[in-house]
């Protein structure tokens, strides 16, 4: 059974629309419809939107298109800041990070069933309509018919399936589903409650075209030439965890005078501290993802320092030249007693999201972008 996690909550347990969860009338007889008619689709192509929400912060998005064919064909891309290829030539699935061309594949299940796309519920649904995968065994479900809604012209009707530990009585998470007139399900939004916030994840189908003429050569899928199979980073066990204080540290930058860790944190919300040396491809790779979140938050509450291992001053400043690269950045000689043994850091890039305590909140050998930005949204940035 496929396992993931959308925000809080594991979504692992498979729930029939038509009998797994409590339903009213309404909803079980327009589940039954949808069942139907997305069962007689055969192939679906959309421009693909998923989006998240932290309270009523400017959504986050991520475009993407999709192509799918029946039983286990699929072609799915994704933008920034996801940035993932995910590809079913029915045998294999494939799914690709673009920022760093690295993989994964594993066998693709004979119905579909493992074809997803993050929290793009339309993805899912359109190989197995008859199923829901959301929430636990732990958790309580309950499906109503919700009002319709009109968004854009467009109007649906929509069924909300609630999610409740059977600890609590207020539903933790909310699916509701937005099925156009065809009887298809054209969106879908979760919203979850956590730490007195609503947080929302949408995947919107737009200009979904049902009935296209699609065959097995169309999902044919070929890696890049320098992709590679990406393996679990066995540096990461030795970084500092979350949680953990980190040491403070003062260093020399290039063109003289020194900075801080203390100093980079007053008066802000968090620190990004990135280790990195002008030979490592990967650094080089991640560094314009870094500018551009330096210069969305740093006036929300974020500084961000670089910390160069064993460069020259003139190696930095021609490197930040090059690249219009406008952030600080300190110089951190090699050795024992190093800033690189005191974090933990054996592998570059490494980068450590510290908070106003000086604690860890969020760290990787690598960069994904995606995570700092969640743990971003956590600190209410």
């Amino acid at each position: 059974m496929k396992m993931w996690r959308v925000g809080s909550l594991v979504v692992t347990a498979f729930v029939s629309f038509a009998v797994a969860v409590r339903a009213d009338e309404g909803a079980d007889a327009l589940l039954k419809d949808v069942a139907t008619a997305t069962n007689a689709v055969q192939t679906l192509t959309a421009n693909l939107t998923l989006s998240k929400q932290s309270g009523d912060k400017t959504p986050r998005n991520s475009y993407g298109t999709i192509r799918l064919m029946k039983p286990n064909y699929a072609f799915i891309q994704l933008g920034a800041p996801i940035r993932q290829n995910i590809a079913s030539d029915g045998k294999t699935l494939w799914t690709l990070m673009t920022t760093r061309d690295e993989y994964l594949k594993s066998p693709v299940d004979a119905n579909g069933s493992n074809i997803t796309a993050k929290w793009a519920f339309p993805v899912q649904l359109f190989f197995n309509p008859d199923v829901m995968a959301v929430g636990g065994t732990r958790y309580k479900k309950t499906t109503t018919l919700s009002a319709d809604e009109t968004i854009r012209g467009e109007s649906y009707n929509v069924v909300t399936v609630n999610v409740t530990d059977s600890e609590k009585k207020e539903p933790d998470q909310r699916l509701k589903l937005y099925i156009g007139t065809d009887k298809l399900i054209h969106r879908t939004v979760l919203e979850e409650n956590k730490n007195d916030r609503v947080y929302r994840w949408s995947a919107v189908l737009n200009e979904m075209q049902v009935g296209a003429t699609l065959t097995p050569a169309t999902f044919a899928f070929h890696l890049p030439e320098d992709a590679e199979l990406y393996k679990a980073d066995p540096y990461l066990k030795y970084l500092l965890k979350v949680g953990k204080t980190v040491p403070d540290f003062a260093l020399p930058i290039p063109n003289g005078g020194q900075v801080s860790l203390s100093q980079m944190l007053q008066g802000k919300k968090a620190v990004l501290v990135n280790f990195w040396f002008a030979g490592c491809p990967h650094c080089r790779q991640e560094f314009p993802h870094l500018q551009q979140l330096y210069r969305e938050y740093k006036d929300q509450g974020l500084a961000l320092i670089t910390v160069n291992r064993g460069d020259s001053s003139d190696i930095i400043n021609q490197f930040l030249q090059l690249r219009h690269l406008d952030f600080p950045v300190a110089m951190a000689a090699k050795g024992p007693e190093s800033i690189f043994q005191g974090y933990g850091v054996y592998a570059y890039p490494s980068n450590f999201l510290i908070d106003s305590r000086g604690k860890v909140l969020f760290r990787s050998a690598g960069f994904d972008e995606e995570k700092v930005r969640d743990a971003l949204e956590d600190i209410g940035l």
